[in-house]
């Protein structure tokens, strides 16, 4: 017996195979997995399959836990959850563990994690494979697939924080003096004064850009939320003598075309090679913790102000940044 996802006309539905009484081969097909796991226990088996015991395996309790919650997760959630599962899968099919019911041994965890850390996965990639994958196990057990299982044993300890780079006042000047004349000295000046993602960079028009105002507004953005900014002193000086039409791209490469995001990382990562070993671990990300770190270390705004320049969604992510602010706050009000 077997309970699998399949297509039929254009619809996706769960499959059961099985042998009725007489040994015969049989299917059916239901519109939920609960429908198809409720019947898989009911029916009568026939001849022994191949495979005595458990016929319910990972990949089956992942694939229910997807379609059972995918109404409420946005597409680019769901493909993340996808992935993240996939990945689960895999390692425990690495690992010999198949199915459901051996989820049950303590060593499952333990063979998991091995698994996940024999690849090149961050420890902070393994934690979010850990988390979505229990949440999928804590679907099966409201569903009465499994038995609730212990929480401890599939929790991971909190990765170390990685000393996040930035750039120092002369770090820039090399940076912005190494470029000069190149088509990505535009771009890297935005994400160093403005703290600009790599998006919001390539998706700047020179509609954005009110040098009357002196404001820069960044319509599309990772919260999707307008934000306007005041532009920098010294910003003024990279910006192009003649802006370009409103709806025309701001930042053109070297073929006066608009920027990829690939194009715009590897061009900056060649660049950066010539600058030195320390200079190994910068990267485009790299000029919007310098433009956040100096705005903390001048002391002149608070936390909120700094992640509403940015476009933080939440304060905790700005809050990465409070260690640079002064330590002693004079009472001079």
């Amino acid at each position: 017996m077997a309970i699998r996802r399949v297509k039929k006309r254009k619809t996706w539905r769960w499959c059961v195979d099985y042998r009725d009484g007489k040994g015969r081969r049989r299917r059916r097909f239901f519109a939920g997995h609960l429908e198809a796991v409720t019947f898989s226990q009911t029916i009568t088996m026939g001849k022994p399959s191949r495979r005595q015991g458990p016929t319910y395996t990972i990949r089956n309790l992942c694939d229910g836990y997807v379609n059972g919650t995918e109404a409420a997760r946005t597409p680019h959630a769901n493909r993340t959850v996808i992935y993240q599962l996939s990945v689960v899968v895999k390692a425990f099919e690495a690992a010999g563990v198949r199915w459901a019911d051996e989820l049950l041994d303590d060593g499952a965890p333990m063979a998991l994690r091995q698994a996940l850390e024999a690849h090149p996965y961050a420890p902070h990639s393994i934690k979010g494979f850990l988390s979505t994958f229990r949440s999928a196990v804590r679907y099966a057990a409201v569903k009465g697939i499994l038995p609730p299982l212990a929480e401890k044993p599939w929790k991971v300890p909190e990765p170390d924080q990685v000393k996040r780079r930035w750039l120092t006042k002369d770090e820039i000047e090399e940076l912005l003096g190494r470029l000069q004349g190149h088509p990505l000295q535009l771009p890297c000046a935005l994400g160093i004064y403005e703290g600009l993602r790599r998006e919001e960079v390539i998706l700047l028009r020179g509609g954005d850009v009110d040098l009357g105002r002196n404001e820069l507004t960044v319509r599309k953005s990772k919260t999707h939320k307008w934000r306007v900014l005041k532009l920098h002193p010294t910003l003024r000086a990279y910006l192009p003598a003649a802006l370009p039409p409103n709806d025309a791209p701001l930042c053109l490469n070297t073929k006066g075309k608009a920027w990829t995001g690939d194009a715009l990382r590897q061009n900056l990562e060649r660049r950066i090679q010539g600058l030195g070993p320390s200079w190994q671990d910068v990267s485009f990300h790299t000029l919007r913790h310098t433009c956040a770190s100096q705005m903390a270390q001048s002391g002149r705004y608070t936390l909120y102000q700094i992640g509403q320049f940015l476009g933080h969604a939440n304060l905790s992510t700005t809050q990465r940044y409070a260690h640079l602010l002064p330590g002693q706050v004079e009472p001079n009000w």
